[in-house]
């Protein structure tokens, strides 16, 4: 019985409530997403949004699994937990979630299709989009800075961001005696092929007590296995493709000279092809100086692996 599983945990009673939705038992379902939802679930009315999870590490996660069952059994729900997905930042890593609510949520008649009319720089373009329909701009600094809407005819959210890199800042916040190395390695377990990826870091400390921020990305092909070993004042943790963490060093009176910092994550191939990464990045709280490591290129075919540095 659906009920008798309430001490599970969040993700296994959500994945189990799908498993019933799927299957077309809703009471069920709705059951165990109903308890979730009362228990580590959280609505706002005002935004029309809800979510699920304590942890802001796991919400993303939790919230579109609650999604994939909501779009087949609770309607209002699916809409609050799917406007909660589309304002995070990461929305990307939640297509699945976002594709099962408008395959079982979005009524099905047709509807004409709004047209969009903006502006880049002196470029114009039209866009006409249908219920369910998105498109998208990848657009430099300069290009984000001249967007301009010129009309909308339709129901239509447009949104435009934009994330600078660290070659953006100031020469002075660039590189604060700080070097990231990365290495790559790669061995073929149970006909899979997995992949090491080694960073080091290396700091020039300039007080006793400091603490650097770090980012990864995994490259596009690949899924996350495990972390391997890292010393105890480095703190890390995974979420979708973006590794990231903290590490500190300390020394009582010894403020002065290098210390490195090393740690390695496992990965395996998904599909082949032949993917670029973005460059690890680190940053020094006390002065926000920042430094980034090397850009790679990994192709796969099979068992076979290559990479090289861009």
């Amino acid at each position: 019985r659906a009920a008798a599983v309430k001490d599970l945990p969040d993700d296994a009673q959500l994945l189990l409530a799908l498993a019933y939705a799927v299957s077309g038992d809703n009471p069920s379902a709705n059951v165990l997403l109903s308890g979730v939802m009362k228990n580590d679930g959280m609505t706002d009315k005002e935004t029309g949004t809800a979510y699920v999870g304590s942890d802001e590490g796991l919400r993303g996660r939790l919230t579109e699994l609650a999604l994939l069952v909501a779009s087949r059994s609770d309607r209002e729900l699916a809409a609050m937990l799917a406007g909660y997905l589309i304002q995070d930042k990461d929305r990307n890593l939640f297509r699945l979630g976002l594709a099962s609510y408008i395959r079982f949520y979005l009524p099905c008649e047709v509807t004409p299709p709004a047209t969009v009319v903006y502006s880049i720089g002196n470029r114009v373009r039209t866009v006409s989009l249908r219920a369910g329909q998105m498109s998208f701009e990848i657009l430099s600094r300069s290009e984000h800075e001249s967007f301009r809407v010129i009309s909308i005819d339709g129901d239509v959210a447009i949104r435009a961001e934009y994330s600078g890199n660290i070659s953006e800042l100031p020469v002075s916040k660039q590189g604060g005696g700080m070097l990231v190395e990365k290495s790559i390695s790669s061995y073929v377990y149970n006909k899979c092929r997995n992949i090491t990826v080694t960073i080091s870091v290396t700091v020039q400390k300039s007080q006793c007590w400091e603490v650097f921020y770090f980012d990864d990305f995994l490259p596009s092909g690949t899924a996350f296995i495990s972390f391997a070993n890292p010393r105890k004042n480095i703190r890390l943790s995974v979420s979708g493709r973006h590794i990231s963490g903290y590490f500190y060093c300390y020394g009582g009176s010894d403020i002065t000279g290098q210390e490195t910092f090393t740690f390695s994550y496992v990965i395996r191939r998904v599909v082949d092809g032949e993917f670029t990464t973005d460059p690890p990045s680190v940053v020094r709280v006390s002065d926000g100086t920042c430094v980034l490591g090397p850009e790679y290129s990994f192709k796969f075919n099979g068992t076979n692996f290559s990479t090289k540095i861009k």
